[in-house]
């Protein structure tokens, strides 16, 4: 399995919400900034909320439309 179906794997069984802290324990962790940049290109929204500390900061991961439609996230 690559490192992109890993990220997206961990997404799903976490309800698409990850701490930086938590992502930080995968064997992908330190290459998350890359992946997440591949997977926006594809369509999946990463959103990123600021904690108190960096570790803390809380990424939400939505998957693509399947419809094709774009969706606009403020």
């Amino acid at each position: 399995m690559s490192h992109r179906e890993d990220i997206l794997e961990a997404f799903r069984r976490n309800k698409g919400r990850m701490a930086l802290g938590h992502i930080l324990k995968y064997p992908w962790g330190y290459e998350f900034r890359a992946r997440a940049t591949e997977l926006r290109k594809e369509g999946y929204i990463i959103l990123c909320e600021k904690g108190k500390t960096p570790s803390d900061n809380m990424y939400t991961l939505s998957e693509p439309e399947k419809s094709g439609q774009l969706r606009f996230v403020a």
